[in-house]
């Protein structure tokens, strides 16, 4: 779902990029917690790149120190929600920006592929649908979520076209 509200916000942001892949994930410092402090997140966001060939836009690499904190949130939570093709969203941290992205892409009924670690679950306030939960993927150990997840986005490319 495209709209005109999109066009707006990329005109007031100046913010053009079209990314393939969004990994919904915090990104403002005072979230940086549990597996989000290390490398995990741009390991997976790297290992997914490298499996489908897509461009993966990672909130905490990719969003510009020099971007005001409005701007940022607007190309999180009002542009790439809608025009990326898929959303892989980190919910083992409790995170607003997360949940901005994910109702974004909720409301745009816009499917996504939820990633926790095991011990965590999913929360309740990141259930989505079922039919926008286009994979769940708990894990117990990093390397398992990386593989398990990039396994998923490749499922998803290789579907056919409706």
């Amino acid at each position: 779902m495209y709209s005109n509200h999109v066009d707006k916000a990329r005109a007031l942001h100046g913010y053009n990029g079209r990314p393939k892949i969004l990994i919904a994930a915090p990104f403002e410092d005072s979230e940086m917690t549990g597996l989000c402090r290390g490398d995990f997140l741009t390991k997976l966001a790297d290992k997914v790149q490298h499996t489908v060939d897509r461009q993966v836009f990672l909130p905490s690499r990719d969003v510009y120190r020099a971007w005001s904190a409005t701007k940022s949130a607007a190309v999180t939570s009002e542009i790439l929600p809608y025009v990326t093709e898929l959303m892989i969203a980190y919910v083992g941290t409790p995170s607003l920006s997360t949940g901005r992205m994910i109702q974004a892409r909720a409301h745009a009924n816009m499917g996504m592929i939820l990633v926790s670690p095991r011990a965590i679950g999913i929360p309740t306030a990141a259930n989505v649908s079922e039919n926008l939960a286009l994979e769940t993927i708990l894990f117990d150990t990093e390397n398992e979520g990386i593989e398990r997840t990039a396994a998923a986005a490749k499922r998803f490319y290789e579907l056919p076209e409706p």
